[in-house]
């Protein structure tokens, strides 16, 4: 079974497993040919295995994500690694807004506005400067939206 032989060897390696495009491909064909079984049967196996296979999802994802921040590891040829790149700058990102104050009271951070855009029912444009969450600041700033203000405190004065 394809997916007990990734969970187990990514268990008992110290590195992270390379999960390239072969890997996913078999997976995929595991997974789409049994749920093209589970449409033609009203099975209860079919919920069960929809259920473990969530399950297995969270449970890989925590693994790999603990893996690669213990061990810094990064592993060439697998899918995952910019994600997991990208995710870790993010929670940087975020701690750092919090150690250094930089969130009004109500969690909101100031960032200008890169790109007009849509957000919370609200039209921003383009040079206006905003009051918005931190979550939702960073995740806009990621894709050239937003430019948060940080600017202000942590100036290189130091």
């Amino acid at each position: 079974m394809v997916l007990h032989k990734i969970l187990t060897d990514e268990l008992l390696n110290k590195e992270l497993l390379a999960i390239g495009r072969d890997e996913i491909s078999e997976i995929n064909k595991y997974v789409v040919n049994l749920l093209s079984w589970c449409s033609n049967y009203n099975a209860e196996i079919c919920k069960e295995f929809v259920k473990h296979l969530e399950e297995f999802i969270k449970s890989i994802v925590k693994l790999r994500l603990m893996k690669y921040i213990v061990y810094g590891s990064k592993r060439e040829g697998s899918l995952d690694t910019s994600l997991v790149d990208e995710l870790l700058t993010i929670f940087i990102e975020y701690y750092k807004f919090l150690i250094y104050g930089l969130l009004d009271s109500n969690g909101n951070v100031v960032a200008e506005v890169i790109k007009d855009f849509e957000y919370a029912d609200m039209k921003y444009r383009q040079k206006s400067v905003i009051s918005i969450p931190l979550k939702d600041a960073l995740l806009l700033s990621r894709v050239g939206y937003v430019k948060l203000l940080d600017k202000l405190i942590l100036s290189p004065r130091f």
